[in-house]
């Protein structure tokens, strides 16, 4: 098989369409077209459709587009770990961090990291924690730090810290000046505002709840924590966020925790990876990070 054209055909499927994958690999569009007649030629089959904008895959494209995103992420992990040894360079790095972890813990992590290795290229992927698991199975990321239990992809994970999961609300409202603490049955009655669907936080509180029986249904289900803490300021309604991520708006007495009998909800900080992929030395020294408290609680 002809590396240079599956480079060419994973060009064009990771970026959508023959134009971009001709200015990504800095060739011309007929030379992109003609690699992947090439390809479609070796294989006998039909490897993607074009449309008015952009291309599709089909099925066959598909599954070759799987062992594309494979074979260059091996090919990435090889230079990476080569460059981390040469003496003038200490590579690449790619982290990709679910959305609490990335808005509030992983700058100062990065910041710690970069002054012990400047020369380090870090790139830093976020997302919930099923599309931080899917970018580390495609090799996107070579690990991510996770906060929930929906792991996927045969992803393994390691514990590197806990957070708690704190009920909030604006001072102002009728449900922070309840006696407290609050019962369960309380907070059926004040609007919930969550985390979508795949988010790691919201999978951990919908595990928690359903422990004690507590059924709450939302009334808008948000993209990030941040967006749920403005929307608890603004008085629409009373959310479940990380502790981490509460500290600011809790100084500034925006918000209020809402101490609610017989409702703990701990969860583990995570690290998430593949079993049989390598980590490269620039990852593992970031790794090593994690081990200090100091270096992500700070």
């Amino acid at each position: 098989m002809n590396l240079h054209s599956l480079r060419i055909f994973h060009a064009i499927a990771s970026e959508g369409s023959f134009t971009r994958a001709a200015k990504l690999l800095v060739i011309s569009q007929p030379a992109v077209s003609q690699q992947l007649q090439q390809l479609e030629s070796q294989f006998e089959m039909k490897l993607l459709d074009r449309l008015p904008r952009g291309v599709k895959l089909t099925r066959e494209g598909e599954v070759l587009y799987s062992y594309s995103s494979r074979i260059f992420a091996i090919e990435n992990e090889c230079e990476a770990t080569m460059s981390a040894m040469s003496e003038n360079s200490y590579g690449r790095l790619a982290i990709g961090a679910s959305t609490t972890i990335f808005d509030y813990l992983l700058p100062t992590m990065v910041s710690i990291y970069l002054k012990e290795f400047p020369n380090i290229e870090l790139q830093l992927e976020v997302g919930n924690t099923e599309e931080i698991c899917n970018m580390i199975a495609d090799g996107v990321v070579e690990f991510g730090l996770l906060e929930g239990t929906n792991i996927t992809n045969g992803v393994e994970i390691n514990s590197f810290g806990t957070d708690e999961m704190v009920v909030v609300a604006n001072p102002n409202c009728e449900l922070a000046n309840l006696p407290l603490p609050i019962k369960l049955e309380d907070l059926t009655n004040y609007p919930f505002i969550s985390r979508e669907k795949g988010s790691g936080s919201q999978a951990v509180i919908e595990s928690a709840i359903a422990e004690v029986g507590l059924l709450l249904n939302p009334i808008v289900r948000l993209g990030s924590t941040a967006a749920i803490l403005r929307s608890v300021e603004a008085e629409l309604g009373f959310g479940i966020v990380s502790s981490i991520a509460a500290k600011t708006a809790l100084e500034n007495e925006k918000i209020k925790i809402i101490p609610v009998e017989g409702l703990k909800i701990a969860r583990k900080l995570l690290m998430g990876f593949l079993p049989d992929r390598q980590l490269s030395i620039a990852a593992k020294s970031f790794v090593l990070l994690l081990e200090d408290p100091k270096n992500i609680f700070s």
